[in-house]
């Protein structure tokens, strides 16, 4: 292993101050784009970086042709449920012994692990088996700390070698497509949701800041909901389902539901919540969608995730949720709106030069946008250094996806 990243993955296990700083300095390094750019997109069959709007982010984006009709379930392929498990190698080790010790009460669950990306007639299918949640901390977050680590450290010397740094994706190059398999290591599926909905006179987009949960991170834009497909009753072949674990989350992100795991819980836990049935009752009518939008790659950990759009086009949905009454009396969660929006505006008035969302908008929980008559963002929003890589995808599939149906 390169003495440097060695150096940097115990000054991460020990929570020193100087990994915090290196891996803030590479998350928004203006070489991470073009450096990812040069090692996939040749190995991404014609796909390119995200671009919204002229700013790149760090993921691909592999979009839902018109043939599968938006159901989100098209872009599930098979579940294995006697896949292959994987094997974790002493720096992978040690990263996950650190997080236990810095963290001892992060959740280790199931998790559906990729076994393949597929496109067949221009529709991406993932393909999974039975994973674990360590198990992919410590071999997707290991990439990335390994690729941040690297930017950070040469900031002062812009000659020093990258590529050959990178000894983890190297080897994971040398024997497989990273983007199309996960032979080698654990990449936890996510999905990640874009809610767009409207009040009387605009639509508006819903989104949240993304919690630090380990490590030296700090909040950025994200899906919201998002989450790892995860089979919480344990029936894992009938939870590999985009419906089932959206509203599982859907009501926890959104609503601040209670989490909920256990193989004592049945199939359908949450259906009656009030939020769900709410919910339901828009989707009956037509009078909102779930769409697949496509699947996205991050490419910082290397893991894929299912990039839907809630769209719900009737304004009694927001003007509900606001009141907290449904239009029969009965009691729904509030969503105040109006705080979510006076944040988003904030945020979009910051110097163009701010790298990160700026402390006290961050703090918040979750932001709210105005789209414009082209399902223009506000100026000032789209910045690659503000968004998770798999939120930033997921937002652009939202939107190419509005641009050619809702035109």
């Amino acid at each position: 292993m390169d003495p440097f990243f060695q150096q940097i993955l115990q000054q991460w296990a020990a929570g020193e101050e100087s990994a915090a700083l290196l891996f803030r300095a590479g998350r928004i390094d203006p070489r991470l784009v073009p450096l990812l750019a040069e090692w996939y997109e040749p190995i991404a069959k014609g796909i390119t970086l995200t671009n919204l709007d002229g700013h790149t982010f760090p993921a691909l984006a592999f979009p839902a042709s018109g043939k599968a009709n938006g159901n989100p379930q098209n872009l599930l392929g098979s579940f294995f449920p006697d896949g292959s498990t994987v094997s974790l190698t002493p720096a992978q080790n040690t990263l996950l012994a650190a997080l236990r010790r810095r963290i001892p009460h992060i959740w280790d669950g199931p998790v559906y692990d990729m076994e393949t990306l597929s496109l067949t007639d221009g529709i991406p299918s993932l393909s999974a088996r039975p994973g674990g949640y360590f198990a992919n901390l410590a071999t997707g977050e290991l990439v990335e700390l390994e690729l941040l680590a690297a930017l950070g450290s040469t900031t002062a010397n812009p000659a020093a070698p990258l590529a050959g740094r990178l000894a983890q994706r190297r080897l994971l190059q040398a024997h497989e497509n990273p983007i199309f398999s996960a032979r080698f290591r654990c990449a936890a599926a996510g999905l990640s949701a874009i809610i767009v909905c409207r009040d009387q006179t605009r639509r508006i987009v819903l989104m949240r800041f993304a919690a630090p949960k380990f490590g030296p991170q700090f909040r950025v834009l994200h899906a919201l909901p998002s989450l790892m497909m995860e089979p919480a009753t344990g029936r894992w072949t009938q939870e590999f389902d985009v419906h089932h674990n959206f509203f599982r989350e859907y009501l926890e992100e959104v609503f601040d539901a209670p989490e909920q795991r256990g193989e004592g819980l049945p199939l359908g836990f949450f259906e009656n919540h009030p939020a769900q049935t709410f919910l339901r009752s828009f989707l009956d009518r037509r009078e909102a969608q779930l769409i697949g939008t496509g699947i996205a790659v991050d490419l910082l950990k290397l893991r894929p995730e299912i990039c839907t759009l809630l769209l719900v086009e009737n304004p009694a949905w927001l003007a509900c949720h606001q009141a907290g009454r449904d239009p029969q009396g009965n009691a729904i969660p509030v969503l105040d709106i109006g705080s979510a929006l006076r944040r988003g505006e904030l945020l979009c008035r910051q110097p163009q030069d701010t790298p990160l969302p700026p402390v006290g908008i961050a703090d918040q929980k979750w932001v709210a946008f105005p789209l414009g008559e082209q399902f223009d963002l506000p100026a000032g929003l789209v910045r690659p250094g503000w968004f998770n890589p798999a939120g930033g995808a997921a937002l652009t599939l939202a939107i190419q996806w509005l641009r050619k149906n809702r035109a």
